[in-house]
């Protein structure tokens, strides 16, 4: 078999082409750059352009089984005008470019990687399905519904190629990155406070439980045409999640909480202050908020259909990620 994966050397591509250069698949990567080989456990075939090149994608796409869709351009806060036009662009256009190279290839399935960002925050006590109403909160989560919806169309009444959706929980892995990095980094300091009670939710899987869950829905026959959230089958609070990675690196966790209502007033006017003296606007209050976001995901339709089964709870998920960091920095 042979796998296609863009976005190979983000935070997830390196765990997923690994995984399957050792269940004996040939790997194609696209890469916008010249990458450390050493990402990789085994050789890969290697090609450079743009996902938005059609022309290009099409010659990458040739002979291929499977291809994995991970190249996006991420979540950034308070982006700019020209970073915003990035999001239609990439994850957008981009994505609609690689189904289409797909169909006309005749590749067997396409992998495509979104965000159960795409829900919103939870507003109700029960976990959202994949059938719950969407309501995203960010250019990023706006940009993948779009992509979801476009590439769900262009395979529908394919014979030879279907497509499947993968919704994202926050995944965490030795390779981290955005606000978990920081907050890894805090943790060990020392320097870290949340905000609130801690009491919100939070949905997560770790990274090679992530990986195996794609490779089923790349081969699984009852997966073609599907939508499923991606999870570790559990809702943590945010108190269990500082005590994991707290735990993991050999830390107290956080004693003290910071009041919630009064810290996001004050974000709000550091940023409001910061706009009004023309300085680099430091998005205090989205990051506050985030910290306080409620989110509860089920994943339950990934295990009933295609009898995925969850290796990592959260203790031993962040052991080994934070261990696995450690042996990749030395």
């Amino acid at each position: 078999m042979i796998a296609l994966v863009t976005g190979a050397t983000g935070m997830i591509g390196p765990a997923l082409v690994n995984q399957l250069l050792k269940d004996t698949w040939e790997v194609r990567v696209l890469s916008r750059r010249p990458f450390n080989p050493n990402l990789f456990v085994d050789h890969v075939d290697c090609m450079f352009g743009d996902i938005r090149d059609i022309n290009f994608l099409q010659t990458a796409m040739k002979g291929v089984d499977v291809a994995f869709h991970l190249a996006a351009k991420l979540h950034i806060n308070n982006p700019s005008p020209k970073q915003s036009e990035e999001y239609h662009h990439i994850n957008v256009d981009g994505a609609l470019k690689v189904a289409q190279a797909a169909i006309k290839a005749k590749v067997k399935r396409l992998v495509h990687f979104s965000t159960i960002g795409v829900y919103g925050p939870s507003v109700a006590i029960e976990p959202y399905q994949e059938t719950s109403s969407l309501n995203p909160q960010s250019l990023y989560a706006l940009s993948k519904i779009r992509s979801e919806e476009g590439i769900l169309k262009l395979f529908h009444g394919q014979k030879q190629s279907s497509a499947v959706i993968l919704r994202l929980s926050a995944v965490y892995g030795p390779r981290l990155q955005g606000n978990y990095r920081t907050l890894v980094k805090a943790l060990q300091r020392g320097l870290f406070w949340p905000v609130g009670n801690g009491e919100n939710r939070r949905t997560m899987i770790y990274i090679d439980d992530m990986v195996r869950a794609a490779i089923l829905a790349a081969e699984h026959p009852k997966a073609a045409g599907n939508i499923f959230n991606v999870t570790d089958g559990k809702i943590h609070t945010l108190n269990d999640v500082l005590n994991a990675i707290a735990f993991a690196l050999g830390k107290t966790p956080p004693g003290f909480h910071l009041p919630g209502r009064p810290v996001q007033v004050f974000s709000s006017l550091t940023d409001h202050l910061s706009n009004a003296l023309r300085l680099p606007v430091p998005g205090l209050r989205n990051l506050v908020d985030k910290m306080m976001e409620d989110v509860a995901v089920s994943g339950e339709k990934i295990c009933n259909d295609l009898s995925f089964i969850p290796r990592y709870d959260l203790e031993h998920g962040w052991q080994a990620a934070l261990c696995r960091q450690s042996k990749n920095a030395s």
